[in-house]
This record gives structure tokens, C-alpha cells and sequence, in this order.
């Protein structure tokens, strides 16, 4: 799928099946393994074969920011907030700063579901639509309730694509609820992310250096990282 992903192929290809499928699928690996990589990877490969991508890629500085990672998500449907619901569509304009907010408390319930009006109805227009989110640990707390809120009431799933760091002490928690579909409809897909070995490692160093390692550095560096 990608040239640039070396020693990648089989686990892009078996996410990009299961995707296409209708499989939801996580990216299992710790920090630094290369979660990121493969999946700007799929979704270009996405976006080049005529998906629709409703996506997001918080970061840590961004989890204080309310709805910020919700309204990178639902952007692309701005067209269809006209017909929403009025609290939902005044939700949903409070999300994506397109109507005027009066300061009042924001409900999340309605947030919830204007989200879940909207995905419904992109799924429904839109046979190829592809949910993604990138270190979902980073999603600033309403729009992690927001988007588990509409996945556990959709009776169809979009694709749905996640990262997820594994690694830690106690394990991350399996985001936006992915492993709790009520309706059963959707098992996961937990596609591990694992060390390239040396032989695939040798042929990066040298597209990157120009030159070849010796076999006993190539093994060492590919054991210490």
C-alpha cells in the first residue's frame, strides 16, 4: 500500500481488509512502535480510493480544549446540520463555532446526539466512511463521551479505525468503547504493531544513510530499540 513502510505490508493489508469489511480495528503497540505511521497510511489509502475520512489526531496540549477533537470529527458534515433537530443543531453549531452560543452551559446530551444524528446520516449517504482516530488518549473528555455515546446507539457502523497504546501500568483503557458494542454487531479487530526486524531495519538505514551496517550492528540496533 505504502513504499515508505517498510516491513509493514502484511499488517496494513490485513487492517485495510478488515476495514473494508466493516471491521472495526486498534492498532495495539507501545509509544514509538509505528502506530502513527500505518495509519496515515491507511487513511491515504482511503482518501485516494474515494472513502470519505471523518478524522482526528489530538494531542496532549489539546485535552483542556472541549469538543476540539469532536469538531475536527464531524467538519467535514457541516452541510447537513440544517437538518438537525434544534437543540441538536444548536449543539452542534456550539462544537463547531458556527452559530452564535449565548455562554450557557453546553448539554452533552444533545451533543451526543447531534453526533450521532450526523454519523447516522453520513453512514447512510456514504457506503465508504471511514472513522479514525489517532492516540485517542489524548481526546479531551467530552468528545470521548460524545463519539462512545453515538457508536453505542448506531445500528450501523462506519469503519472505524483507532490507535492504542499498550504498554502501560495499568493498561490503557480500549477506546471510545470499541469493546462494547451492545448490539454485538461489530467485534473488534486488534491488529498488533510489532518490531521490525533486523533485515527490514537494515534496508531503512540505508535508504536513510546511503550506505550499509555491518549484520552484528544491524542485530544490535534492532535488539536495543
Amino acid at each position: 500500500m505504502d513504499a515508505a513502510l517498510v516491513g509493514r505490508d502484511a499488517v496494513v493489508e490485513r487492517v485495510w481488509r478488515a476495514l473494508a469489511a466493516g471491521t472495526p480495528v486498534l492498532l495495539d503497540g507501545p509509544s514509538g512502535i509505528g502506530k502513527t505511521a500505518l495509519w496515515r497510511a491507511v487513511l491515504d489509502h482511503a482518501r485516494r480510493t474515494g472513502w470519505r475520512l471523518l478524522s482526528a489526531a489530538p494531542t496532549e496540549a489539546e485535552t483542556a480544549l472541549p469538543y476540539a477533537a469532536l469538531a475536527d470529527v464531524l467538519r467535514p458534515l457541516v452541510d447537513a446540520l440544517p437538518g438537525l433537530p434544534a437543540p441538536q443543531r444548536a449543539a452542534a453549531d456550539m462544537v463547531l463555532l458556527t452559530g452564535e452560543h449565548d455562554g450557557a452551559a453546553v448539554d452533552e446530551r444533545a451533543v451526543g446526539a447531534a453526533t450521532r444524528t450526523l454519523l447516522d446520516t453520513a453512514v447512510t449517504d456514504t457506503p465508504r466512511l471511514l472513522l479514525a482516530v489517532d492516540d485517542p488518549q489524548w481526546l479531551d473528555p467530552p468528545s470521548a463521551r460524545a463519539l462512545r455515546f453515538a457508536l453505542r446507539r448506531l445500528s450501523r457502523w462506519p469503519a472505524v479505525l483507532a490507535t492504542h497504546r499498550t504498554g502501560g501500568n495499568p493498561p490503557a483503557p480500549v477506546p471510545l468503547g470499541l469493546d462494547d458494542d451492545p448490539t454485538g454487531r461489530h467485534p473488534l479487530l486488534r491488529a498488533d504493531v510489532p518490531p521490525l526486524p533486523a533485515p527490514d531495519l537494515h534496508r531503512i538505514l540505508q535508504a536513510r544513510l546511503g550506505g550499509t551496517l555491518s549484520r552484528p550492528l544491524v542485530e544490535r540496533l534492532a535488539r536495543d530499540a
